[in-house]
């Protein structure tokens, strides 16, 4: 379904709503008469059979050719009874129109000529060029490296990496901490249970899988003695204990 008049749509437009032509009736006569004249001027608008045949075909209008006045509800969906429509609201459509497609036609400026500028090339052969491969032989082979050293900024945080000797003090005393770690905690567990060896393989274990690889087996021999020298000790105060028991 459509306006009749303008083709609105409520199916293109939520905001349509479309108006049905009058039931024909002596009450309705006029009422009638006038939307007839208004949607088929040029036809019998005023014959009553007329009327009928546009009630049946459901002749149609939309709220945009109504006042406001002529709604019950100020959403337009209800007409007064005596509601007809008016020319004046086809008159303010028409000029709404027109003013549109004056806006849209001054917007479609025609863009000038881009205007074409002249660049002056220079002959390549008019180019010259310093010779400068006599420069480093001015200088010896030291002095060269001297000055490009110079002029080579070094960055602030710049550091020097550590000698050979440096770095394999460090490696010892890493693992020399290490191996306290290990002797401490062996002699924590030894004094607490006799079961002790089984968390401490665990403890061993554990830590031995987060270190480098050669970290971890240079550790190995040496976590092997430090096991055996405390073992040994353990036991010799054992046999001395006892021995002291007896006596």
């Amino acid at each position: 379904m459509k306006c009749y008049k303008c083709g609105s749509s409520p199916a293109h437009d939520r905001n349509i709503i479309l108006h049905r032509f009058p039931k024909p009736g002596r009450t309705n006569n006029l009422r009638c008469r006038l939307w007839a004249k208004y949607c088929f001027p040029d036809l019998c608008w005023w014959s009553s059979e007329f009327h009928n045949k546009l009630h049946s075909r459901h002749i149609m209008l939309c709220t945009k050719h109504f006042k406001r006045s002529s709604f019950i509800d100020s959403f337009g969906k209800r007409l007064v009874k005596s509601a007809v429509p008016d020319e004046e609201c086809d008159k303010k459509m028409d000029n709404l129109t027109t003013s549109i497609a004056d806006d849209q036609s001054n917007e479609l400026i025609k863009k000038e000529p881009e205007a074409e500028v002249w660049v002056q090339m220079t002959d390549p052969k008019d180019v010259v060029i310093s010779d400068t491969s006599n420069s480093r032989e001015n200088f010896s082979s030291s002095e060269y490296e001297e000055s490009v050293e110079s002029e080579i900024p070094k960055p602030s945080a710049f550091k020097e990496f550590p000698k050979e000797g440096k770095l394999e003090d460090l490696h010892n005393e890493s693992l020399a901490v290490t191996l306290r770690d290990i002797n401490t905690q062996l002699h924590v567990l030894i004094n607490q249970r006799d079961d002790c060896f089984d968390n401490f393989g665990k403890y061993i274990s554990s830590m031995l899988r987060i270190m480098p690889i050669q970290k971890s087996m240079e550790l190995q021999p040496k976590i092997v003695a430090l096991i055996t020298s405390v073992g040994v000790s353990n036991n010799e105060g054992r046999i001395s204990q006892s021995h002291e028991n007896c006596s």
